[in-house]
């Protein structure tokens, strides 16, 4: 069975925590109230006494005494502080919406009053906690919306508005929001160092709610980071923090997440029994909570380790529990896991049927969580690149300043002391000559960089959307389908959903890899090897594609030739040329794999006779950053990136590489590849 054990901390603790985050928020706000507990009836009676601003501050009171139950109160002072013009007023009345539309899940509400809120409190510069309040609700918003870039930028200004007016309890927020931000996008230096400081702040505070809740997050941390231990003592710290607490607003929401995660690091540490009898208190635990995320994550523990416990039948139970419940949820992951689960009973009962069932089910589910996951990790790597190409910026406008300054202190030199004008004068011009050419050379770099983010983007959003829209609505037309017995036509809808998914894969895989080798981070390791074993381990990948298009592979290379690259990027090369050869050769053709030895170099060619290109085609390729667009001979889709990463991977690897094709007479892909290093 797959123990794909990390999907657990990857898909469940992040979202409790900006539901955490969020309820942090919610309940500082009512617990900081000076008439949090105040008798309600008695604010309602004022208000009958109330007139102008001070209506408007006892109806925003009143919301937050009410603990948010309505907008109404909010609304209504919204409504008077715009009538008579109050603009603090204004201010409050939308962070409280803002507030109260985030708890709701309003996306779209909640960042239309928080932004005015913001905006407003900055105009008059009002330094102040609702101020905070709505920056650290934005900044949440910003993160829930994988906005990262915006999250930060907000999160840093909560951060060095508390820390300037030490108001600590805002900068613990704010610094548990950066190290949730920067732990999505996976920087996890960053991650860890947010949650330390918040963690210090936090200590520092007569608070042990907040205290827990940063605890929390360090164990988390950890839990991502494998280091079980370490996960388990921040773990217990919060739950101890946590049970003698009696006004934690959200506890019920924490302590259950707390718990679903002890019981799957006993699952991770082969505890088997301590996994279930953990993970089924747990679930009795959510019974007035009715988190479906937690519950799910619980039943999936107990069915996996049932079954490592050979409790067949428990296993199988909470397997298809959680299955009903995961289908209704969308949660891929889970489903996933729990139809191993169903898929492994299945094969030590030897009932085949159940277990080709569950096992097409099984691959559907990874499949559909595998691309969630690379569109997740896309996002991350954007998030990155962005911030990463900001502070580059900076760097070049800070060089840039240096210039300018320098160039002022020098004139000023030169004018007092005459003598040495023209020693400062040549001085000057050559130090502003050679930092000219360093800001060009980086502001060139950062075109060609920016140039490829937005070609990243623009196949992300013309290559990525149209598969994912045709998926759209399959449910509806396959159960039509199935109703009308049209089973031709649903054996048509199959095939497409086939290629719209292989599409999909293929792009994805090499987005991540060609974005990766633009941001400097695809590994080169190159080594001697045989060119020929490499050849036939990728042919192997397409035998079957192959056999189904009835095109005929050949290799001719010589059992001896080595050459000196790096494995993983020249499987990369070969298996796009392979794919396009067998995608663009009608049935019956030929594609063949050729090499030999030249000039201390080792030719490898990859020959088809399918369709051709045209010259314009084929200077487009060699330009080396123009996407070439064609549809294969039945009808498969390509978007040209691949050419494009085997552009970059063969200069990589020291190679030249060469295209000889003719329309309707096939294309011979040549490259020249070191022997040696």
């Amino acid at each position: 069975m797959t123990k794909n054990f990390a999907r657990f901390n990857n898909t469940s603790w992040p979202d409790i925590r900006i539901l955490i985050n969020i309820c942090s928020t919610f309940f500082l706000l009512i617990l900081s109230s000076p008439l949090a507990t105040q008798n309600v009836d008695s604010l309602r009676a004022s208000l009958f006494h109330s007139k102008g601003e001070t209506k408007v501050d006892q109806l925003n009171k009143l919301g937050i005494a009410l603990s948010f139950n309505s907008p109404s109160e909010f609304e209504e002072g919204l409504r008077l502080a715009t009538e008579i013009e109050y603009v603090r007023g204004i201010a409050d009345s939308n962070t409280n919406l803002g507030i109260y539309y985030s708890y709701f899940g309003e996306d779209e509400k909640t960042e239309y009053h928080l932004q005015r809120a913001i905006e407003i409190f900055e105009r008059i510069n009002c330094i102040c906690e609702d101020h905070l309040y709505a920056l650290d609700a934005f900044a949440t918003l910003k993160h829930d919306k994988r906005q990262y870039r915006e999250a930060i930028d907000y999160a840093v200004r909560m951060s060095n508005i508390a820390e300037q007016y030490g108001m600590i309890e805002f900068l613990v927020n704010a610094e548990q929001t950066l190290a949730e931000v920067y732990g999505s996008i996976q920087y996890h230096e960053k991650d860890y160092v947010h949650s330390k400081k918040a963690l210090k702040f936090a200590g520092n505070l007569d608070n042990p709610d907040l205290l827990a809740e940063t605890e929390f997050s360090m164990g988390a941390y950890f839990l991502e980071a494998d280091q079980l231990d370490s996960a388990i003592y921040f773990y217990q710290k919060s739950l101890a923090q946590l049970e003698s607490s009696e006004k934690f607003g959200h506890q019920s929401y924490f302590v259950p997440a707390i718990w679903g995660d002890l019981a799957f690091i006993h699952l991770k540490k082969g505890k088997y029994e301590e996994a279930v009898e953990v993970a089924m208190k747990n679930l009795k635990r959510q019974e007035d909570v009715n988190n479906e995320r937690l519950i799910i994550k619980d039943i999936s523990t107990i069915a996996t380790a049932n079954l490592h416990l050979s409790q067949l039948l428990q296993a199988q139970l909470y397997a298809q529990k959680g299955i009903d419940l995961g289908v209704d949820l969308l949660e891929y992951e889970y489903l996933s896991e729990l139809h191993d689960v169903q898929r492994s009973i299945a094969e030590i009962k030897g009932n085949f049927s159940n277990y080709l069932i569950h096992n097409k089910a099984y691959e559907k589910y990874k499949d559909s969580s595998s691309s969630a996951e690379r569109i997740k990790q896309i996002a991350g790597l954007k998030a990155r690149y962005d911030i990463e190409k900001e502070q580059e910026l900076n760097v070049i406008l800070k060089d840039r300043n240096e210039l300018l300054s320098t160039k002022y202190f020098q004139a000023i030199i030169a004018a007092i002391s005459l003598l040495l004008i023209a020693l400062v004068f040549s001085f000057l011009f050559y130090r502003i000559r050679n930092q000219k050419r360093t800001i060009e050379k980086q502001s060139n770099e950062l075109s060609i960089l920016n140039a490829a983010k937005n070609r990243l983007f623009a196949i992300i959003g013309h290559d990525l959307r149209g598969p994912l829209f045709s998926l759209q609505g399959l449910e509806d037309q396959i159960s039509y389908l199935l109703e009308t017995q049209q089973m031709d036509r649903l054996k048509q809808l199959s095939n497409n959903i086939d290629k719209s998914v292989q599409y999909l894969t293929d792009t994805l895989n090499n987005l991540l890899n060609w974005s990766m080798h633009q941001m400097g981070k695809f590994p080169y390791r190159p080594e001697s090897v045989f060119i020929k074993e490499i050849v036939e381990d990728v042919c192997g990948l397409f035998r079957n594609n192959a056999i189904a298009k009835t095109v005929k592979l050949e290799i001719d290379i010589p059992d001896g030739d080595q050459v000196y690259v790096d494995r993983n990027a020249i499987s990369t090369i070969l298996r796009n040329l392979m794919s396009n050869a067998i995608k663009f050769t009608s049935k019956g053709g030929i594609v063949l794999v050729s090499g030999s030895t030249e000039n201390g170099m080792v030719k490898l060619s990859v020959s088809d006779n399918g369709i051709g290109m045209s010259s314009t085609q084929v200077d487009q390729i060699m330009s080396g950053f123009t996407v070439n667009r064609n549809i294969g001979t039945k009808g498969e889709k390509g978007n040209g990136l691949g050419l494009t990463l085997v552009n970059d991977l063969i200069v990589q690897n020291k190679g030249k590489w060469s295209v000889q094709s003719q329309k309707a007479k096939g294309s011979t892909f040549e490259i020249r590849l070191p022997i040696t290093a």
